[in-house]
């Protein structure tokens, strides 16, 4: 739903007010990359991926005996998309790199956060309105718009189990939420957001995010608002 509403409204846009999308262009490429590539990489993985492996170390230690999984061919195309996203909004070789991780690991992050209705989507509603309260005159939210319909029409649908972000959707929202952070900030929030993101990937491999949340108390009423009973 996401992929197609977002090619609707590039084409509808193309035709009508093709000088609107010649203003966004400096990030209007880079968001369809990320769009289209990361939502390829995620069909394919929703269609023949399995839960045999999980985790970063489980798909490259398949990748070390010679079996190229989905989850591994997600992450090694993830990885490269990040890296050119990256290379046009960072400044040096640093920060080149520093912005390539965090664009990876947003989009994996929102892959470990969908295992339960409305969660992914309840987080990236967070992070958006905090990113957009720092970054009010950034001309990318304009092109942010373009999903708001589809994903406040998702997220009720994903509350009452009436459909699945799958890998398709939590990849695209983890590459827009990924996307806004580098593409309006820099240096050391964009070194201690790494850091948060690296944090949340080492403590996935071991344990459960979902029996934390259920552990901390007002992390656990949020996560339950308006889920079905």
């Amino acid at each position: 739903m996401l992929i197609i509403n977002f090619i609707a409204i590039l084409g509808i846009t193309s035709v009508l007010f093709p000088q609107e999308l010649l203003f966004f262009e400096r990030w209007l490429f880079p968001l369809t990359v990320l769009v289209l590539g990361m939502g390829l990489l995620g069909i394919l993985d929703d269609l023949f991926g399995t839960r045999a492996q999980g985790g970063f170390k489980g798909h490259f230690r398949e990748l070390a005996r010679g079996h190229l999984t989905t989850g591994a061919l997600k992450a090694l195309g993830g990885g490269l998309l990040s890296l050119f996203v990256a290379s046009i909004f960072s400044g040096n070789s640093f920060f080149l790199i520093v912005n390539a991780i965090l664009l990876a690991l947003c989009m994996n992050t929102f892959n470990l956060l969908d295992v339960r209705p409305g969660r992914a989507i309840k987080v990236f509603l967070i992070l958006s309105l905090a990113i957009f309260l720092f970054t009010l005159r950034s001309p990318i939210w304009k092109l942010g718009g373009i999903f708001v319909g589809p994903i406040l029409i998702l997220f009720r649908a994903d509350l009452i189990e009436r459909c699945m972000l799958g890998d398709v959707g939590s990849n695209i929202l983890g590459a827009l939420i990924g996307l806004s952070f580098i593409a309006n900030f820099q240096g050391f929030i964009n070194l201690v957001i790494l850091a948060m993101l690296i944090t949340i990937q080492i403590y996935a491999e071991r344990h459960s995010i979902s029996a934390f949340i259920l552990r901390v108390p007002a992390l656990r009423r949020m996560d339950e608002w308006g889920r079905r009973k």
